[in-house]
């Protein structure tokens, strides 16, 4: 649903959405739908982030979330779809601690992105972002 919303340009929607799930305590059986939860949620507000103080802060709070539980439901995804399809919420993270100068920050979710051999939608993928990220960090 705040997918639906959010194409709808409807964010007071998404919010009050977002709002009355975060806290939700998750059971095994829906850890899935948690994932799918928390990365809408951060497209949610990625999506606002030029006319909303907070946006790039819930950005990230939902980012992590996402990040934090991926041990737990990398295996009922891999049983669901056959594969690790790709997770939005590591690139997402990624590109906001770089862009913010935090290159340690980024690198950390770049090494753990491919410690669970996640991919991204770039050319050279987590290898290649990685490796742009240590040269900022070091020159």
């Amino acid at each position: 649903m705040i997918g639906w919303a959010v194409s709808e340009k409807n964010y007071s929607l998404a919010d009050k959405i977002i709002s009355a799930g975060k806290d939700l305590a998750v059971s095994e059986a829906e850890l899935l739908d948690a994932h799918y939860f928390w990365q809408e949620a951060a497209e949610c507000y990625y999506k606002q982030r030029d006319c909303r103080p907070d946006a790039i802060d819930l950005t990230i709070e939902f980012c992590l979330k996402d990040i934090q539980m991926f041990p737990k439901y990398v295996k009922p995804m891999q049983k669901e779809f056959g594969c690790i399809p790709r997770i939005t919420t590591f690139q997402r993270l990624a590109i906001l601690y770089e862009k913010a100068g935090q290159y340690k920050e980024a690198i950390e979710i770049c090494n753990l992105a491919i410690k669970y051999g996640l991919t991204d939608s770039t050319k050279g993928g987590y290898p290649a972002r990685l490796q742009k990220l240590e040269k900022k960090l070091n020159g």
